[in-house]
């Protein structure tokens, strides 16, 4: 019913960008990401110089989930998958400008980072380079901060991960250590531990 009123609203005015955005949210919570993204991309059109950061985070998101969907093509996945990490990267470069120093939130430096490195587990099975590469530079971000607890955990859990299917027992006991500061609760990193003990 809410998506319907938002397509006649949008149909009607295809000027006002928030209609767009909402439609696109909207969509996502109910149906197929890719189905949100042309939506997604008006909305930005439209609000043209005046779009954040966070838009740009969004648009990109909206491609990692779709990169996700088992029932589209290989080759979609792929170029959602590009689409959203030359997003991310776009990102990550603007937050670390030199010229934008103090400009942005220091405590999401690492989102970039974080994403990129979900963007690119391919197969959960393997040690794959760059989810590693991108989760070291999202932990490294991180750093102490508490309110990013849960997000030290997941980029520590695949770091710990990739380690143990490396058979690199001291890198993996490493990153062990730091997940079970974030969540001594952690089932993985408690299993891996008495394997490795």
């Amino acid at each position: 019913a809410a998506i319907d009123y938002y397509i006649k609203a949008v149909a009607i005015d295809s000027t006002k960008a928030p209609g767009f955005k909402n439609l696109a949210d909207l969509l996502r919570q109910s149906r197929p990401a890719e189905e949100a993204i042309p939506y997604y991309k008006k909305y930005l059109d439209l609000v043209g110089k005046k779009k954040t950061l966070g838009d740009d985070l969004g648009l990109a998101n909206l491609y990692l989930a779709a990169s996700n969907k088992d029932s589209i093509a290989e080759d979609a996945k792929m170029a959602f998958k590009q689409d959203a990490d030359k997003i991310y990267e776009g990102i990550a470069n603007e937050m670390s400008a030199p010229e934008n120093e103090g400009k942005y939130d220091a405590s999401l430096f690492y989102l970039p980072w974080y994403y990129r490195a979900q963007l690119w587990i391919t197969n959960p099975a393997e040690a794959e380079e760059k989810p590693k590469m991108y989760y070291e530079k999202a932990l490294e971000l991180i750093g102490e901060n508490e309110k990013l607890a849960r997000q030290r955990e997941v980029s520590a859990q695949y770091l710990m991960l990739y380690h143990f299917k490396t058979n690199n027992d001291e890198e993996c006991m490493k990153y062990l250590e730091k997940v079970l500061l974030a969540n001594p609760n952690n089932r993985v990193a408690n299993q891996i531990m008495q394997f490795l003990m």
